[in-house]
């Protein structure tokens, strides 16, 4: 994970401190005391983040008080789903690659989800066995079986490649392309339905941030 949940925000507080000293003296104030924090959402949960900071002060007579503080952060990002990107296929929608790219360009396709050709060929079989393309991919249906769940992660990874390349730092599913690329590849190579359904369910809250 990246990014906008892994450098911390600094939240400023500010507190100045009264006091009454005695009924025949003046009111005096306490020097003004400043709190600086740092607040790191953290990887999975980003939208709502409350922090609460409590300072002391004293004046010149050894007086003390305090005060307390806090702020709501909501934070949020960009992200865009699969059914956004699979209807905005004009020239400059699609940065980086092409609704006509090969899926197996892009990611490290494993045996398992090979066909006999050694393509990616899921979904709607093409009738020469060849690989199926980033277009495709976002059109996956899924299936209960090892290859549907792996046509679940492609859908949702698809979608983060193309808001990755699209947003950089303000989509926080990966650190860079080549990152989020290594994260599919990853589930996808246990061969493993749940893992890959775990995974896809991860970029597919990242997939629907704000637009």
């Amino acid at each position: 994970m990246k990014k906008l949940h892994s450098a911390p925000i600094n939240l400023l507080f500010s507190f100045q401190l009264l006091h009454l000293v005695d009924l025949n003296e003046k009111r005096k104030t306490a020097s003004m005391v400043i709190v600086t924090f740092k607040l790191a959402p953290t990887a999975t949960t980003m939208p709502v983040h409350t922090n609460i900071a409590t300072s002391t002060g004293s004046d010149d007579d050894g007086n003390t008080a305090s005060g307390t503080d806090g702020e709501t952060v909501k934070l949020s990002w960009r992200g865009r789903t699969p059914g956004y990107w699979k209807t905005h296929t004009k020239a400059g929608q699609w940065v980086g690659y092409t609704t006509g790219t090969l899926i197996q360009n892009v990611f490290t396709i494993p045996a398992c989800l090979k066909n006999t050709k050694g393509n990616l060929d899921l979904g709607v079989k093409s009738s020469t066995g060849a690989g199926d393309t980033l277009l495709q991919g976002l059109n996956y249906q899924g299936t209960s079986t090892m290859s549907g769940g792996a046509e679940i992660l492609f859908r949702a990874g698809v979608s983060a490649l193309l808001n990755e390349r699209m947003f950089g730092a303000q989509y926080p599913a990966a650190s860079s392309v080549a990152d989020l690329i290594a994260q599919v590849n990853a589930a996808l190579a246990t061969c493993d339905r749940p893992t890959m359904i775990s995974w896809a369910t991860t970029l597919d809250y990242w997939n629907n941030g704000v637009h």
